[in-house]
């Protein structure tokens, strides 16, 4: 038999100590990926970093040492939850360990003597904040370091040490001193989600000496990810129908930006008959705690929470996690979806995307310090939910540093499971006009809504001034979204900036201006693609293509007449309308075709009217808004050259025919975009508000919540101006008006507005 060398039979004589208290302290009978190289290193006394994803078993690498060696590991944790899910399991493996401070009902001396005195504790938890601001604890940790009792510190949630982390505590970078007051104690960090700047960071600011580094692959490959597009007006539907199709009897977790989603979330579930509630940081304690205990225990299937539920949560069997708003970073949105599937079986992880839900995040960035880079981070998972062709898997891991090769995802995302081909849409030149209109940085156009109603040549009181400035209207034949979808790719990739400026002293905005790559799109050294993918371009899910394939076709010529590509020509009782995008025409009838084609890459129309006196000079076409005939200026005086209102046509284009409509859609349908309606009753309230404090009473008083947000969802921007005084004159108008239900003959005011109702509501003047 080979003898050993003396350092080689020492180093097998640890292992076989290890591999036995493993299995009979712990009841493992193997070891997971480098939990046995990790702990074989901390036996070692060096300094170990360790990221490890969430399920691999972190917390054996610090709690197996301790138990083989004499002396006192101190264990450091974010939450006073994580702690308690501790010692519970310690507890009952028998392991000696105590708490310094957080729940437990002794005080701090008590606790100091029982641990110098019982030799057989092990471990000692206790939170940042005991070592920054507790001398009491300071001056015991110095104590057991001179008696040699001090074996090592393990930092749990290492990640928010790093001002780069996704949750960085200024008490967690007080833990700096450690290495300054215990230069001898070795150090374990670990961490479920680390970038490379973080880690750095880390080893940084904790001066770790040459520390070992263990990197876990961070590939989850039992979660399907995916990612969908968000209908406000129908999502409830979609996660009840999600739920109760795939995960019936399942626990999961859905995530919101806001307390008031949250709670209405998990209201309208309820109402589905889906077992559910809510959490956040508003809530009592007492509520709180017994929400998430009804979910642990399973009386709960589904808690709708904000972010400040799941750090330490340890539930094995959740299903599923849904973001009802995508996440503020990748970072999060890893740690997030990935308290799904923990104990390894087949678990769904969905986002509802919208690019609105930006501003909301925008709010919660702007009150941050840290607002470029939280910003960079907001656009990079942006830019992963709207990648429909890439894994998303690959996407993940390489954020993280990690290569990962699409094959072995499995079809575990829908990118990977649809294959969508795609084809690259060069779209330089219209990205130039675009950068070309921000570098004379008009007045009023600021924001990325102001930017395409520029570029798309609406006129509202903010740009009334820029009708003759060049760009104005330039991109008058495209897509607002398509517009929006360059834009926000020039941000993504650097050619615009989206900075936040103070507009007053309370108020914050965020502006664009021209970003590091401007100048070399604007030379054309640096291309913009869009990326297009190739698949049947009718939309057949679509109701108004449904309704209208057998009715609808393309007309190029008639008679004497070139009616555009993109009008839409139909027949109904014999009347035929000519609609085209953005102008209204009332022509003879005209002889059918039996030349059926379907409509592609067709906008839905809107019907704009730019002023009262242009509006008054057009052919009048009898409708059942307008039933009889052109509505006057006397019994609608808010219509005059100030004010621009909007006719809207619905999906199914009944608005502009002599028949009866019901209508049930919310304002995406009209083209008023979620983006828009954030600015507006961010707008609208602040007018309130000061119309609060002028005339001295409550808000509500002066416009009702139900109110508000429907002329939020109405309003186009052109109706706010820019100065308060205006804004509360027209808050004055609006304010006259109240709704009822009226006869046919009454103007129908709420077709100028674009109200929402399940049934046409009528307006008049008091």
């Amino acid at each position: 038999m080979q003898k050993l060398e003396p350092e080689a039979g020492k180093q097998n004589t640890i292992l076989q100590k290890v591999i036995e208290i493993n299995r009979t302290v712990f009841k493992n009978n193997i070891f997971r990926p480098n939990q046995q190289e990790i702990i074989l290193a901390s036996l070692s006394d060096k300094d170990i970093f360790v990221c490890m994803p969430t399920g691999g078993g972190k917390s054996l690498t610090f709690q197996l040492p301790a138990v083989i060696n004499n002396g006192l590991t101190v264990v450091i944790m974010p939450l006073v939850s994580l702690i308690q899910d501790q010692v519970a399991h310690l507890n009952d493996l028998n392991i000696s360990n105590r708490v310094i401070g957080a729940f437990k009902s002794k005080n701090s001396s008590n606790i100091f003597s029982e641990i110098l005195a019982d030799s057989s504790v092990k471990i000692i938890f206790l939170t940042p904040e005991k070592i920054s601001k507790s001398q009491k604890t300071c001056d015991f940790l110095n104590k057991i370091y001179k008696q040699g009792k001090l074996n090592r510190f393990a930092i749990d949630e290492a990640h928010c040490v790093s001002q780069w982390g996704r949750e960085f505590r200024s008490d967690y970078l007080k833990l700096s001193m450690l290495r300054k007051k215990f230069p001898n104690v070795p150090i374990i960090t670990l961490t479920g989600t680390a970038t490379e700047k973080v880690r750095k960071d880390v080893i940084n600011v904790l001066k770790l000496k040459n520390p070992q580094v263990f990197l876990a692959s961070f590939n989850r490959e039992n979660l399907y990810y995916e990612v969908r597009e968000k209908n406000t007006s129908k999502i409830v539907g979609e996660i009840t129908e999600f739920i109760k199709t795939n995960h019936l009897k399942n626990s999961g977790i859905i995530y919101c930006i806001s307390k008031k989603d949250c709670e209405k979330l998990a209201k309208d579930l309820k109402k589905e008959g889906i077992k559910s509630s809510y959490y956040h940081a508003s809530m009592t304690d007492k509520k709180r705690s017994s929400n998430q205990v009804k979910w642990m225990e399973g009386k709960i299937l589904v808690l709708v929470a904000t972010i400040a539920f799941g750090m330490g949560i340890d539930k094995k069997n959740v299903r599923f996690v849904i973001h009802y708003a995508f996440p503020k970073s990748i970072e999060n949105y890893y740690q997030e979806s990935g308290r799904a599937g923990r104990d390894g079986h087949i678990s769904d992880c969905l986002i509802f995307f919208s690019y609105s839900d930006k501003y909301k995040h925008d709010r919660l960035i702007q009150k941050n310090k840290q607002t470029d880079r939280n910003f960079q981070e907001l656009y990079t998972i942006m830019k992963y939910c709207e990648n429909f062709t890439t894994c998303r898997r690959k996407i993940q891991l390489e954020y993280f540093g990690e290569y990962f090769d699409p094959i072995k995802c499995n079809k575990m995302c829908d990118n990977c499971r649809n294959k969508n081909n795609e084809t690259q849409e060069d779209c330089s030149e219209t990205a130039k006009k675009i950068l070309q209109v921000l570098a004379n940085q008009p007045d009023g156009i600021n924001t990325l809504a102001q930017l395409t109603g520029f570029l798309k040549g609406i006129k509202c009181k903010k740009n009334e001034d820029l009708t003759d400035f060049p760009g104005f209207g330039s991109m008058i034949d495209m897509k607002t979204e398509d517009i929006g979808k360059v834009i926000r790719k020039l941000i993504y990739d650097d050619a615009i900036n989206e900075k936040t400026v103070k507009c007053s002293k309370k108020f914050k905005m965020t502006k664009l201006e021209l970003g590091s790559k401007s100048t070399e799109v604007l030379l054309g050294t640096m291309k913009i693609y869009l990326p297009v993918i190739l698949k049947n371009k009718l939309n057949t899910n679509d109701q108004v293509y449904k309704q209208n394939e057998q009715n609808t076709h393309v007309e190029k010529t008639q008679g004497n007449q070139q009616i555009s590509n993109n009008s839409i020509y139909m027949q109904n009782n014999g009347n035929n309308i000519i609609m085209q995008i953005g102008k209204l025409r009332y022509n003879p009838p005209m002889q059918s075709t039996n030349n059926f084609q379907s409509i592609t890459y067709i906008e839905k129309p809107r019907l704009s009217i730019d002023s009262w006196s242009s509006f008054k000079n057009k052919p009048f076409v009898p409708s059942s808004f307008f039933p009889k005939q052109r509505p006057s200026l006397e019994k609608a005086p808010f219509l005059s050259d100030d004010y621009i209102p909007r006719i809207p046509v619905t999906k199914d284009v009944e608005l502009i025919l002599d028949t009866p409509v019901t209508v049930n859609q919310k304002s995406n349908d009209y083209e008023l975009n979620d983006e828009q309606y954030e600015e507006l009753k961010e707008r609208l309230e602040i007018v309130r508000k000061k119309l609060s404090r002028i005339s001295g009473k409550s808000i509500e008083e002066i416009l009702s919540n139900d109110k508000l947000d429907k002329l939020s969802r109405t309003m186009q921007s052109e109706d706010i101006q820019k100065e308060f005084t205006s804004e509360i004159l027209y808050f004055q108008k609006v304010n006259q008006i109240s709704i009822e239900n009226s006869s046919a003959e009454r103007f129908e005011f709420h077709t100028m507005r674009r109200f929402n109702e399940d049934s046409y509501k009528r307006l008049k003047f008091n």
